[in-house]
């Protein structure tokens, strides 16, 4: 499921086994409408065999509570001006940070539902919450300004495909790895990440797995450097004749640490190339960056499906929708 939510928003706070914070604001990474892409949310969790309940809200407070106002598989929706009404009437035991001993505190004081609770004196409720006080007065008003942010620092940036028909081409085994790497580089420089280390798993019909992995004298976050390198990788874990049930690609070790420069390598994953004297850059290596750098800023404003290529639009038709594409690995889920 949070595989699922990563792909629709890198801001992603996950604050318990199944339930997350996920920053869809218009703008900041999609321009879809919330409701579209928590719909799609349902759709592609229901694929996996379970439900899950949604609120949408403009804090986490608002979006907490309403999540939790439909169950199972409910979407409860509160639109920005209306989150007073929404909250008043509900009891404070609904608002997160109270528990049964505040609620029965605040019930011995008159106080029963949430809007009573923001109407009263800061100085009447800080024997209940003490230096919370402040903050718990504004949740209750839906003013919760908190934003939704990570809590443990990424260990490796990964995706995979499950695919409805086994790949035994190399051809298309290849043009996969190619695809996810393009996912992988995008997730990226969405978090300003470069990694040493590449990772290339494959998972046989008979469910078995290998992997094969390179370390480089280079860090990279740009697919057309380490695609090929993935691509040389499938030699060692794929024989002609054998089908090829999913496809994973993962980087890792985004440590700085240090390098042997050299005055006739690129720092391109310590391959030699040749320099453009002028500039300073390799040509065609300047030109495809700028390419990429362009399709990022095109997908930041309009979506992850503005701009695509055509390999993606045939796996796409191939994709099993069970196993969502691989979302990052977080150091407490490692």
């Amino acid at each position: 499921m949070m595989r699922i939510l990563a792909e629709e928003s890198p801001f992603l706070e996950q604050v318990s086994i199944d339930e997350a914070f996920v920053d869809i604001s218009p703008g900041r990474f999609s321009n879809e409408h919330p409701i579209v892409v928590a719909d799609r949310i349902q759709k592609n969790v229901r694929s996996l065999g379970i439900s899950c309940s949604i609120g949408l809200g403009t804090s986490k407070t608002i979006a907490k509570i309403a999540s939790d106002i439909d169950k199972p598989n409910g979407l409860t929706v509160v639109y920005p001006g209306r989150e007073s009404n929404f909250l008043q009437p509900l009891p404070v035991r609904k608002l997160s940070g109270i528990g049964a001993r505040a609620e029965q505190r605040l019930n011995e004081l008159g106080i029963n539902t949430l809007g009573q609770l923001a109407q009263t004196e800061q100085s009447v409720l800080s024997s209940v919450f003490g230096k919370n006080t402040e903050l718990m007065i504004a949740r209750c008003k839906g003013l919760d300004a908190s934003p939704v942010v990570g809590d443990a620092d990424t260990k490796s940036v990964s995706n995979e495909m499950t695919f409805s028909i086994n790949l035994t081409d190399i051809n298309e085994i290849r043009q996969a790895v190619v695809m996810l790497c393009a996912k992988v580089g995008r997730r990226l420089r969405r978090k300003q990440l470069k990694g040493y280390t590449f990772t290339l798993k494959v998972r046989y019909d008979d469910l078995s797995i290998r992997t094969a992995q390179r370390t480089v004298d280079h860090p990279a976050d740009d697919e057309q450097q380490f695609a090929p390198l993935l691509c040389d990788l499938i030699t060692e874990v794929w024989q002609p004749g054998q089908e090829l049930r999913l496809i994973g690609i993962a980087t890792s070790s985004f440590d700085s640490r240090p390098e042997q420069l050299s005055l006739f390598e690129s720092s391109e994953l310590g391959v030699q190339t040749s320099i453009d004297p002028q500039s300073g850059r390799e040509p065609k290596r300047a030109h495809k960056r700028s390419l990429i750098e362009a399709t990022d800023k095109v997908r930041d404003r309009f979506g992850e499906s503005a701009v695509r290529y055509g390999r993606e639009l045939h796996f796409n038709e191939m994709h099993t929708g069970t196993i969502a594409q691989k979302d990052d690995c977080l150091s407490d889920q490692q």
